[in-house]
């Protein structure tokens, strides 16, 4: 346990995702790292296991031999221990292979997933067009789940098994005749050349069949669900027909799959066949006239039938690299434009006296996937001063606190932070909090979400519990704080949620406050009450909060609102033209 810990401690970020290799097994042994002893040795063991039932094998063939010589009991003469003996030492390597293999395949592609989690971190996702985090993390997941793959079931037991067994059997055959040797590469590399050229258009049969097998079960399935709508709308002739046709195109489907696959299976079985009778009928021949001795013929039977399992399953092991490659490929190119994100310099920024922008300038994609730049000059913070931040969706108020926070980088212009370049700092936690209503709830326990790491106090947490009006709905579910986030015995309606992610934001003991939206969600009278008790909490610190509405922009030291073409101004507060958003009471205000 402590040796793989020391491992996923030791894991950094990669330096450049667009250098990964995209071959399967070149991107692995690059990234072995402190991996790279415990693989060599777990393959050395796999090596020596593979070597061993290949001996067995071989003692077999003397036995026969021997057998054909001098009688059955002179199988005992020494044989029977030699036996013996080798099926002890199999185990054992099966025992170690089995125990740090499997743990060495899922615990390095662990490693990776940290690894790549980490290079996530310091990624400028706001720059990045057409590309999702949700694709990426699949991506990620495809790259971790291929390597835990291939070390866990093709390397161990698979291909260092299929390159010695192959690799013995040549040898044996080339020993005894040159020309047969050629004669079965010649052979064996056409088997995986065709199985690779036909393997692919056997993907497209087999692709298409699924799709119409899940299109028949999900036609089949909704109609069943929806019985009583079906009779109603006097649907029964017309459901049973689209069922029918969904079960037609699937048959289809299947018999174009059936029909390629066994021709592809009988054209795989004659080239391999010609070279299995080719060479078992040469050794055969040498053997009845006494050339060799009778066991090689066993020898030879059972590893070249072998062959044929493993040039199978390599053929389609060659399609998953080739997949693999494809979708490296892909990730490179999406990261390729994806700047890195300057995660700042080595001095901790625990507080500060006075923060301004200076002509920062930011360009960024809308949500309607259009850009729009943004001009920040004349915005400043002192310590305890409470600013507010307005501007229509899209405005880019949001991106401002992000590059606050260093997670966004500006195209132009400095963040100062008493003077000097925020990129000059690393960040803390005691520098700033964020209650944001785009933060979700990780699938931890209520309190742990609220603490989220920092030190407990009771005191601290019960005040912030019962300001932000979350004690009562938490003490009343079956385990309280305890209860786990994602549970289906934990419902929470959208306004608690975003009570736990206030409480939150406010434990954290910092010296700058980013409010994104905090109390959007929030029931009119909740919201009211929530709002005072924040505000007082704060009284002592500083604040930027992000919103639409008026009546979170009282009592603040300055208001700033973006104006349509980007740039951010001293704002004037004035009645709205309607009410708040959902749940406000009639009449509240906002800031136009």
């Amino acid at each position: 346990m402590n040796i793989w810990k020391s491992k996923l401690d030791n894991s950094e970020a990669f330096i450049e995702p667009k250098d990964f290799p995209n071959f399967l097994p070149g991107f692995i042994f690059r990234y072995l790292g402190p991996f790279t002893k415990v693989f060599a040795l777990t393959t050395a063991l796999d090596a020596i296991h593979a070597i061993i039932i290949f001996l067995s094998t071989l003692l077999l063939t003397d036995v026969l031999n021997i057998l054909a010589e001098n009688g059955p009991l002179s199988v005992f003469d020494g044989f029977l221990y030699k036996f013996i003996l080798l099926y002890a030492v199999s185990l054992a390597l099966s025992w170690i292979i089995r125990k740090w293999g499997y743990s060495l395949a899922n615990v390095f592609s662990k490693y990776l997933t940290f690894k790549l989690y980490k290079t996530a971190l310091k990624m400028d996702f706001a720059k990045l067009s057409g590309f999702s985090k949700e694709k990426l993390t699949a991506m990620f997941a495809f790259i971790t789940k291929s390597v835990d793959g291939f070390i866990g079931d093709r390397w161990l037991w698979g291909l260092t098994h299929d390159f010695i067994t192959v690799g013995l059997t040549l040898w044996i055959i080339g020993s005894r005749n040159l020309t047969i040797l050629l004669f079965d590469i010649a052979f064996f590399s056409l088997f995986i050349f065709v199985g690779i050229a036909l393997a692919k258009k056997s993907q497209y049969y087999s692709h298409k069949e699924y799709l119409s097998d899940v299109k028949a079960c999900s036609v089949t399935t909704n109609f069943f669900i929806n019985l009583n709508s079906v009779k109603r709308l006097f649907l029964q002739d017309y459901s049973a027909k689209i069922i029918k046709d969904s079960y037609l195109e699937n048959y289809r489907d299947i018999h174009n799959k059936t029909a390629f696959h066994s021709s592809y299976w009988l054209l795989q079985d004659l080239i391999y066949g010609t070279a299995f009778l080719t060479t078992m009928g040469f050794f055969v021949s040498r053997a009845a006239r006494g050339e060799i001795p009778v066991g090689y013929i066993v020898l030879l039977f059972s590893t070249i039938l072998q062959i044929k399992d493993i040039f199978e399953v390599l053929v389609d092991d060659l399609l998953k690299y080739n997949d693999f490659a494809a979708r490296m490929k892909e990730l490179k190119v999406s990261l390729a434009g994806l700047p890195v994100i300057n995660t700042g310099g080595t001095e901790k920024l625990n507080g500060f006296a006075k923060i301004e922008f200076k002509e920062v300038g930011f360009d960024m994609i809308t949500p309607k996937n259009t850009r729009r730049s943004i001009f920040v000059d004349n915005l400043y913070v002192e310590a305890t001063e409470k600013i507010g931040i307005t501007g229509p969706s899209g405005c880019g108020k949001t991106t401002l606190l992000n590059m606050l926070m260093q997670q966004v980088t500006p195209n132009r212009g400095q963040i100062l932070v008493d003077g000097v370049n925020i990129a000059n700092f690393r960040l803390t936690e005691t520098f700033c909090s964020v209650i944001s209503q785009s933060d979700i709830l990780f699938n931890i326990s209520i309190k742990d979400n609220i603490v989220l790491g920092s030190n407990f106090d009771a005191k601290r947490y019960q005040r912030i519990s019962e300001g932000v009006k979350a004690a009562d709905f938490i003490n009343q579910l079956p385990e309280g704080d305890a209860s786990i986030i994602g549970n289906t015995d934990v419902l929470l309606s959208h306004g608690q949620e975003q009570r736990i992610k206030i409480a939150r934001g406010l434990y954290r003991d910092a010296k700058l406050y980013l409010l994104d939206e905090p109390f959007s969600g929030l029931d009119w009278t909740v919201k009211k009450q929530v709002i005072a008790f924040v505000y007082e909490f704060l009284k002592e610190k500083s604040f930027i909060i992000v919103t639409h509405t008026k009546d979170e922009l009282d009592n603040l030291d300055r208001v700033y609102a973006f104006d349509r073409s980007g740039k951010l101004n001293l704002a004037e507060v004035n009645p709205p033209a309607e009410a708040d958003a959902v749940g406000a009471e009639p009449g509240a205000a906002q800031l136009l």
